[in-house]
């Protein structure tokens, strides 16, 4: 029993540590080949928050 809790509580740290690693890596990976500008425009304007619909 402990070692399903153990193992889940690993799962659970685990998986957003390594799903973060990855983005970051692929975020430099994209920044080093000079994307990174693009693709943070194109983020950028798919959040609703910087939207001028929104302000009051």
């Amino acid at each position: 029993m402990a070692d399903l809790v153990g193992a889940l509580a690993g799962l659970f740290v685990g998986l957003p540590l390594g799903i973060g690693l990855g983005m970051g890596l692929v975020a430099w990976w994209l920044g080093k080949n000079g994307l990174n500008l693009n693709l943070c425009a194109k983020f950028s304007s798919l959040l609703p928050i910087k939207s001028p619909r929104l302000s009051p």
